[in-house]
């Protein structure tokens, strides 16, 4: 070859290379695990043709756009546009400190109780959210709704940063009184097709930046004692309410106070409210209502207030220091004045609690549909409970229905009710596939899938045990796990096949047959759902205050209110001081632990607790985690347990373990001594322990909420609510710094008749009874069988035949 065709044929050689690589950029690039990102933040998804609400996207810096604008005018008209002051009033929606969407399907619905002014406002509804990497786009998304109306439909896209979506709301569809909210996370894995793949999926939704915007700052405002129930909760799903009462320290006055304090939290009806007693205003007014409590003198020390209490008895509300929110100001010239506007707003609360049928528990503001209150045999289609028939084509099925139990519900350890399934699954499902219930988050029934070919369940019974249902609001879980031969092979693009696996209709029902009803002190689990037993009618009740100081005042005050809106009403009270007599009758103890009578420390199972190192911890020692310092006792039946597996002693703790396993036995039941002498020890790292005993003559309940000495029982008091119905047993330890609770049961039960006697009651009683004290009734048992025999033989003995 010549040298110029040599050159040539290099040249053509170059630039044949240089084409091709040209053409394998243009080419589609391969998929990869980064983060998807956007030049601008306009939506990916389009709206369902049925939905006609324009759908606007709100950019990191607050602009909105139009989903259809092309990304280069897009940024044009975000740059061009001219900061505007925020106006108008947000109303932060979340009930909870944190939402999380979880697995591949979730959902929550919940109401939001609007005043007429913002029912009538023009509106726009922001969701911010933010979710795992792992969650595809193309197959996932968050549905929310109001009224029954959708709102947004929303790929799930956000794995890098916070997302927010903002969209009108079209007029008419907010209304007066409660709307509720339905959010839901339809999510599927970007790669896996596993069934443990789904924990990974989640999507959060930020509280802080989850609102109702109102266009008119009057939404904020106040104007009757109704429009309390609209005060929400901040950008931390809490409910603040400070009331400013300049001389508390009064004995009189705290009744009064505590009074207050109870019809505004039934009114509010919050799920996260607490209270704070202060004498003056805090600097950093964070409250969702402010309330100044006091006479015409006493409110005189702030001018502001000066023209709404000039001797003048009544009920106002006032926008002070420049806040968007009202104040409510309760004054008069005497305390009988200020008594009888208390009474008014009394009558108010009592008018709202009214409204809730009393077979439906009171959980509007935290969750929806309210829960029906299970008192006799009944059953329920799941269409009541809120579910509506779902198609799934995914891995994990998960959905949520609740039942309420009423305060002397006593079948947990014989009980059963039973969940009748009208359900379907696809023949692609696989052995080894298995439909699961959850009672409280635990474990209670299994149905496996064996065969394949698919099958259609008509009222396929499914009996779950009651050993994990406690008085008050409880979750039922129906989870099915369905795996797949193409989930095996987990082909490009499986997650987001849409093959229908597994139906469930909603006309599955839950039936209950007859249970046995009975009260018992203690437990916690009922006094913290209905205030039982403070709740009765006939009930006489006593708050017993360590002290006088604020803190003190503002724990038992917000235990109270608490305590109120778990039983629907307020609960009339006297307080006495730190140096009271012994009582006799229901009897709430508030204070630090050196101010509670040891008697009554003895009675609730903790005097060992006084004279341990947790009394004098102070709130420096909270960094120490649970697990950091070995607890004495807990390391010793460890020990002991390592040691009895050898010899006899194995044998029989094997014996036991198996009792225990197999016949669903605990402690308590293979107990033949009370365990109310054994020395209580509080967990390393507690801040707060409330425990609860009958009275020392039998009457009544004693309750003591205490803390170390040197903490803050106030503090830890509000903490504790975000826990409040995780109570059960006699004796509960709180952590504040994790929010951790842990509840045991020790010591005796003393019943409390609540329903007229019936023999089929009473058998069922002795029936559970029974269940509870095995190796009691075992003994007793014995004994009459050894009577019987020595009774037997000595009739043979005397008219028997002689031999």
């Amino acid at each position: 070859m010549t040298r110029p065709s040599r050159s040539l044929f290099s040249s053509t050689v170059f630039w044949a290379f240089v084409l091709a690589q040209s053409v394998a950029v243009a080419q589609v690039a391969p998929f990869n695990m980064e983060p998807e990102t956007r030049v601008d933040d306009s939506p990916v998804l389009d709206l369902p043709p049925q939905t006609s609400i324009p759908y606007l996207k709100a950019p990191d810096d607050g602009a909105s756009l139009l989903p259809d604008q092309p990304s280069d005018a897009a940024e044009a008209l975000v740059n061009s546009r001219p900061a505007t002051p925020s106006t108008g009033y947000q109303r932060f929606i979340l009930p909870t400190s944190k939402l999380q969407m979880n697995g591949e399907m979730s959902a929550h619905s919940w109401s939001v109780v609007l005043s007429p002014t913002q029912a009538a406002s023009s509106a726009s509804l922001q969701i911010t959210y933010k979710n795992a990497i792992l969650v595809a786009p193309e197959a996932s998304v968050l549905h929310v709704s109001v009224n029954g109306t959708a709102l947004i439909t929303e790929r799930i896209s956000s794995p890098n940063r916070p997302k927010r979506v903002v969209v009108p709301i079209p007029d008419g569809l907010l209304k007066a009184g409660g709307n509720v909210f339905k959010i839901s996370a339809e999510q599927r894995h970007r790669t896996d097709c596993t069934i443990e793949s789904t924990y990974d999926l989640w999507t959060d939704l930020d509280p802080a930046q989850s609102f109702l915007k109102f266009e008119d700052a009057d939404a904020a405002r106040l104007r009757s004692i109704s429009d309390i129930a609209t005060i929400g909760n901040n950008s931390e799903g809490r409910t603040p309410i400070y009331i400013i009462a300049p001389e508390f320290d009064e004995k009189s006055p705290r009744e009064l106070l505590l009074k207050l304090a109870q019809n505004i939290a039934v009114i509010a009806n919050m799920p996260r409210q607490f209270i704070s007693i202060m004498a003056e205003p805090s600097k950093e007014d964070t409250a969702a209502l402010t309330v100044y409590f006091g006479t015409s003198d006493q409110l005189s020390k702030f001018p502001e207030l000066s023209q709404y209490t000039n001797n003048t008895s009544g009920i106002s509300f006032i926008n002070t220091l420049g806040n968007d929110r009202s104040s409510l100001i309760i004054s008069g010239a005497t305390w009988a004045d200020v008594e009888n506007e208390i009474d008014g707003v009394a009558s108010i609360a009592k008018q709202i609690a009214s409204r809730t049928p009393g077979n439906l528990l009171q959980t509007h503001n935290a969750y929806e549909p309210l829960p029906p209150l299970i008192s006799n045999a009944e059953d329920f289609p799941f269409s009541e409970l809120g579910f509506e028939t779902r198609e799934f084509s995914g891995r994990r099925f998960r959905t949520e229905i609740a039942f309420g139990l009423p305060s002397d519900f006593y079948a947990g350890a014989y009980g059963q009710f039973i969940i009748q399934l009208d359900a379907a699954y696809a023949p692609s499902a696989l052995p080894g596939s298995s439909i699961d219930i959850y009672v409280n988050g635990q474990v209670a029934a299994n149905v496996p899938i064996t065969a394949r070919g698919g099958s259609i369940m008509s009222k396929f019974p499914v009996k779950v045990d009651l050993r994990h249902a406690r008085p008050g609001m409880n979750t039922v879980t129906i989870e099915g796990n369905f795996k797949t031969r193409a989930d095996e092979v987990c082909a490009p693009g499986q997650t987001a096949m849409k093959e229908q696996r597994f139906v469930l209709f909603d006309t599955s029902e839950i039936v209950f047959s007859k249970f046995a009803r009975i009260g018992r002190i203690p437990d916690l689990a009922s006094f913290a759902s209905f205030g039982f037993p403070y709740n009765l009618a006939s009930a006489n009740t006593t708050l017993a205050l360590g002290d006088t100081q604020a803190g003190t005042l503002s724990a038992a005050a917000t235990l109270v209110a608490r305590l109120a809106v778990a039983a629907g009403e307020p609960i009339s009270m006297q307080t006495v001081g730190p140096n009271f007599e012994t009582l006799n009758h229901n009897t709430l103890f508030v204070g630090s632990i050196a101010k509670i009578p040891n008697q009554v420390l003895t009675s609730v199972g903790l005097h060992s607790v006084l004279r341990s190192p947790w009394a004098e911890s102070t709130a420096e020692q909270d960094t120490v985690e649970f697990n950091e310092v070995l607890d004495n006792k807990q390391t010793l039946d460890t020990w002991r347990e390592k040691i009895s597996e050898k010899g006899w002693r194995g044998y029989m703790s094997a014996f036991v373990r198996n009792l225990q396993s197999n016949f669903d036995l605990s402690e308590q039941n293979m107990a033949l001594l009370s365990s109310r002498d054994k020395p209580y020890t509080a967990p390393v790292g507690t801040n707060l322990l409330l425990a609860q005993s009958a009275g020392l003559s039998g009457n009544g309940a004693w309750t003591v909420v205490t803390a170390p000495n040197g903490q803050d029982l106030s503090r830890n008091v509000d903490i504790l609510m975000d826990g409040w119905g995780e109570l059960t047993g006699n004796i509960s330890a709180l952590r504040s710094t994790t929010g951790e609770l842990r509840s045991e049961r020790t010591g005796d039960v003393t019943f409390v008749a609540t329903q007229p006697f019936s023999i089929g009651n009473m058998r069922l009683i002795t029936t559970n009874w029974v269940s509870v004290n095995i190796i009691a009734f075992g003994a007793a048992f014995l004994i009459v069988v050894v009577l019987l025999g020595l009774a037997t033989s000595g009739l043979l003995r005397v008219f028997g035949r002689q031999s």
